[in-house]
């Protein structure tokens, strides 16, 4: 009877063992899953990152260029002269407009 009752118990906790190990297998899988997201998800966010940067760099290279531009014409126009075109842009436009 001992015997029996024992033998039972020792086949539930096999079971249980059993299950456990699937459990740490399935949640190893998972944790290696989200490891690999996370470095995919921090190497585009460094990416689009240093994008960002470039593009802030060009903004403002821009931003000085139109606003050197700008000084030009307003001290031409104080002097009465007429405004020359002072960017690429311009000129071209000048050249696709004859």
């Amino acid at each position: 009877m001992f015997s029996a009752e024992a033998d039972r118990l020792t086949d539930y906790l096999s079971w249980l063992g059993l299950l456990v190990g699937l459990a740490a297998i399935f949640l190893g899988v998972v944790s290696i899953q989200a490891i690999r997201q996370f470095a995919f998800a921090k190497r585009l966010a460094e990416t689009e990152s240093e994008r960002a940067e470039v593009l802030e760099q060009a903004v403002a290279e821009r931003t000085r260029e139109l606003m050197e531009a700008n000084e030009a014409l307003r001290s031409r126009r104080r002097s009465g002269r007429r405004p020359k075109p002072s960017c690429a842009r311009s000129r071209r436009w000048k050249r696709s407009a004859s």
